[in-house]
């Protein structure tokens, strides 16, 4: 993780160095708990340096401690942080945030589609495009100079995951994992709001959340198969005493990485059996919820994996 200026890590938690008193003796401030991650690292720096972005490093770190952050889902957040320290900062980070034109922002999309990280950069970008609309609003530059600058184009995936690859995995599955991929298929949600899902998002209705990225509600109305998959869930979790709707063995929310920890000790076991698996990702199965669904689910296009057709003859 890349530090901020005079920021430093001692036993567990970040100090600011504030320069020498009048004794010559260093100034060391507490700032916040290393666990207590980025966001709060970066509100704690903001309240003792106050912050002026003289640089583009500056507006990052700025960005990164303000609320309009805070208010990212987890899972934007956890990307922008890689985005601004991985590849924003090394190629952006000492200019001058009013010295950034469109045609550096052009040339930055043209250089990583060169690299062969088209749809990267368009990340990369989305990412400082929200960092220069926090800056605007501190009035601290007068544009954004990603607007108007056309994204390299990304081609849709066309990854289908088939029927047959799906329930390989999914028959010898245990329930609470097979509860995880039946509702998160049902319902086309994404995996992060599945993960989230607690016992009150069960209603009369259907399951009734609040979309992570655009913060709408979603009601997704019952069917004889999700009710099974949510009941059962649901009985598990009464029984731990779990807020949470869908958990692991123990009891537990998912976490992705047990999610995929998960998936592959179950393709490891069917390997050793000798049996053909497929690889797809948790994420693949939104795309086929969108494929599969007669009416479609609402998503983005790019979700449609495979159009169906009847022959006409």
């Amino acid at each position: 993780m890349h530090l901020p200026k005079n920021v430093r890590v001692k036993h567990g938690r970040y100090y600011y160095d504030a320069g020498r008193d009048d004794q010559g003796k260093r100034r060391w401030l507490k700032l916040t708990r290393v666990s207590e991650g980025d966001h709060e690292l970066y509100a704690a720096l903001a309240k003792i340096t106050r912050p002026q972005a003289r640089t583009l490093n500056d507006l990052f770190d700025s960005f990164i401690g303000s609320a309009a952050f805070a208010e990212l889902s987890s899972g934007t957040q956890k990307g922008y942080l890689g985005y601004i320290d991985r590849a924003l900062r090394p190629v952006f980070g000492e200019m001058v945030p009013g010295d950034l034109a469109p045609v550096h922002v052009a040339q930055y999309l043209e250089m990583r589609k060169d690299q062969e990280a088209g749809v990267s950069g368009n990340r990369e970008l989305a990412c400082l495009s929200s960092a220069y609309n926090f800056g605007m609003r501190q009035g601290w530059v007068e544009f954004n100079p990603c607007r108007g600058v056309r994204r390299n184009k990304e081609k849709p995936k066309d990854r289908y995951v088939r029927n047959d690859e799906f329930l390989t995995v999914f028959e010898p599955s245990p329930e609470h994992l097979q509860d995880f991929l039946a509702v998160l298929y049902l319902t086309g949600f994404r995996p992060g709001e599945v993960r989230a899902l607690r016992t009150e998002h069960v209603t009369v209705d259907g399951l009734r959340i609040e979309e992570s990225k655009t913060g709408k509600l979603r009601l997704v109305d019952w069917s004889d198969a999700l009710r099974f998959f949510v009941l059962r869930a649901h009985s598990r979790a009464q029984a731990t005493g779990s807020p949470y709707l869908l958990t692991n063995a123990r009891g537990e929310p998912w976490t992705e990485w047990a999610i995929y920890s998960a998936l592959r000790r179950v393709r490891e076991k069917l390997r050793k059996s000798g049996k053909e698996v497929a690889h797809w990702s948790p994420h693949a199965l939104r795309a086929k919820a969108e494929s599969d669904s007669k009416e479609g689910l609402g998503l983005l296009p790019l979700y449609k994996r495979v159009r169906r057709t009847k022959p006409v003859w």
